[in-house]
């Protein structure tokens, strides 16, 4: 509770330092606006100065930040705050938020335990150089709300790293209701908070280490500002800038912020000219966005050759990576949704995409989305899909409305094209909701029926996210003596003696990501992940053992429970020194470069150069190099 305690008082106090910034670059918003706005753009330069200039490994320092909240707290006067029923439901949502930063990652955070605490964890540790990691690809993505993570990591409270995913999506909500009431639209304000959160690819990221949905708050709202600039004669250039390069600086797709803007301003202008200085603003906002981001794309230029690695290998190229790998892993990111076909989109199914986000959640995230079977709490739900359906109708009524649209459109198109993934939709969503909240503001027939889907949707989500993890969270940090959260963690287990037990020998990941859990230096070994060890189909034992003393790595951990059921019990065998492979099974195997490797290090223990480490695990085995 330290840890949320400190996140929430350090975001309070950059809100203090910076409110006269928003109000000079944003003239005309109200205290609302500027009090959430404030604390956004805090924590990106926040994000930014603990990557940049603190460093991750001394960034526990950040900590005393929080005493600034203090003083802030201190000079706020809360006035006419009156509670309202919506409140409630608000409050209900954040204390399931509340409770999962409270609570250790579990399987379901895949991201959580792969990338996002992973990274900070192996800067911080010294395993890694505050530099691009080889094996993960994710660290040389832009860091600003990872960063944050690192800061909350490094002082030492997991739960300080969670709460930023609370407070960033806090502070959205903040400044949407601000720049609502400022519009006149007052009564949508509850509707459309509740819309937002009660999506469940929304909802069930609050707390945890997943950035969609706070990437998409800066996203969502640079385009906001942006679509008002261009529409409504309110031209607040320098703070798009500064929310788009919060986007950019947190995740590379949030480019497509502008792209999107640049789109709007070219329909306009063909079509009826575009207002004064449009063109001129967007050059202010481009130029801040990209200063305020371009560090990390530089970074990457320097460490590997390529700005957005490892996306555009074809183009760019790119350090430790070949086509191969990059069309293994464009592949997989292409596995979700429906309509592609060996990595190309069929536009007859662009329909039945963007819909079926209301009616096949399971398509659009893990576990095997093209069997349809992924979690259904990463669902968008019907709610907010009919809501933008509906929007569409308003067209004629609104020069917003019509700049909204064709600026969602364009980020339909990209998402089809180039991964179908619900929550990479985070910052579309924001500005669905703003503009179905000319609609839900009415009282006529289509409002109330919009209204009746929002509470429907929110009470299918809370029961969705209470069911599914949030009732084993509460046990789990009610009754920690009966019940670990490690139960729902895959890999943990294992991790506790495989750290027992490498010591400090650092450790080869084979179908295992989940080492955030270990505390001894490990790679992933796949051959998808990085060319650190030669296992491609035509490498000898030798070599590949060869290549793996090089990485430092001096034992091996395999995770057996992804391999086919018939094939399992041959291979298990083989890697304890208790059977060996068909020779059908290794023609099959070496004649693949992505599964070569089962076969190499099943050849390698039988030929005495990997040794079975005599301890029961879970889901894998561990092997040890021998000496020569």
């Amino acid at each position: 509770m330290l840890g949320i305690l400190l996140a929430v008082l350090s975001s309070l106090g950059l809100v203090g330092f910076l409110r006269p910034l928003v109000r000079r670059v944003g003239p005309g918003l109200n205290e609302t606006e500027v009090f959430g706005l404030a604390g956004l753009v805090g924590l990106t330069f926040l994000g930014w100065a603990i990557f940049f200039v603190v460093k991750p490994m001394h960034s526990h320092y950040l900590m005393f930040a929080a005493m600034a909240g203090l003083w802030f707290i201190r000079s706020v006067r809360v006035k006419n705050v009156q509670f309202a029923p919506w409140h409630g439901a608000i409050l209900l949502i954040f204390f399931f938020g509340l409770v999962s930063a409270l609570s250790s990652p579990t399987g379901m955070e895949w991201d959580t335990l792969a990338y996002h605490f992973a990274i900070p964890k192996l800067w911080i540790s010294g395993h890694a150089g505050t530099t691009y990691i080889p094996f993960i690809h994710h660290s040389n993505f832009p860091f600003a709300i990872d960063s944050l993570f690192t800061g909350g990591l490094a002082a030492g409270h997991e739960s300080m790293a969670r709460a930023f995913t609370l407070l960033i999506p806090g502070l959205g909500a903040i400044t949407l209701a601000g720049l609502l009431k400022r519009r006149g639209h007052e009564a949508a304000v509850p509707w459309t908070l509740l819309l937002l959160f009660g999506m469940p690819v929304m909802f069930s990221q609050l707390g945890t280490g997943y950035i969609d949905f706070s990437h998409g708050i800066y996203f969502g709202l640079g385009a906001i500002y942006g679509l008002l600039s261009l529409t409504e004669d309110e031209p607040r250039w320098v703070l798009v800038g500064l929310l788009i390069g919060g986007a950019m600086a947190s995740k590379t797709t949030g480019m497509l912020a502008g792209v999107g803007l640049v789109a709007v301003t070219g329909f306009f202008a063909l079509r009826q000219g575009a207002p004064k200085g449009t063109w001129r603003g967007l050059g202010i906002a481009a130029g801040l966005a990209v200063l305020i981001s371009g560090g990390w794309f530089v970074r990457n230029v320097v460490n590997t050759g390529n700005p957005v690695y490892p996306f555009f290998f074809g183009v760019f190229g790119g350090k430790g990576w070949d086509q191969w790998r990059a069309d293994t892993y464009a592949n997989e990111q292409k596995s979700f949704g429906v309509g592609v076909t060996e990595g190309k989109l069929n536009p007859t199914y662009a329909g039945h995409a963007i819909l079926g986000l209301g009616y096949q959640p399971g398509r659009y995230i893990n576990p095997n989305p093209q069997a349809g079977t992924g979690f259904p709490n990463g669902a968008v739900g019907a709610a907010w899909v009919m809501a933008f359906a509906a929007s569409l109708a308003n067209l004629r009524r609104s020069r917003v409305a019509v700049a909204g649209s064709i600026f969602l459109g364009v980020q339909l198109l990209a998402w089809l094209a180039l991964s179908q993934q619900a929550r990479y939709l985070g910052g579309t969503y924001v500005v669905g909701v703003f503009l179905g909240a000319d609609l839900l503001a009415r009282r006529d027939a289509v409002s109330m029926v919009l209204r009746s889907l929002v509470v429907v949707q929110l009470l299918y989500t809370g029961y969705l996210q209470f069911t599914i993890l949030g009732k084993a969270q509460l046990n789990a940090l009610i009754n920690p003596r009966y019940y670990s959260m490690s139960d729902l963690t895959p890999f943990a287990d294992d991790a506790e003696k495989v750290n027992e037990f490498a010591n400090k020998l650092g450790v080869a990941l084979y179908d295992e990501v989940f080492g955030y859990l270990l505390n001894v230096p490990y790679i992933w070994a796949n051959p998808g992940h990085s060319m650190l060890i030669d296992q491609d189909s035509d490498t000898t034992p030798d070599a590949f053992i060869a290549s793996l003393k090089k990485t430092g790595m001096r034992m091996v951990y395999v995770n057996v429970t992804y391999a086919e059921p018939e094939f399992r019990q041959r291979w298990i065998a083989a890697l304890t020194g208790q059977g060996t492979l068909t020779a059908e099974d290794e023609k099959s195997l070496r004649a693949d470069k992505g599964v070569a490797w089962k076969w190499l290090l099943a050849e390698s223990v039988r030929l005495g150069k990997l040794q079975l480490v005599p301890i029961e695990l879970k889901r894998g085995v561990l092997l040890e190099l021998k000496e020569d």
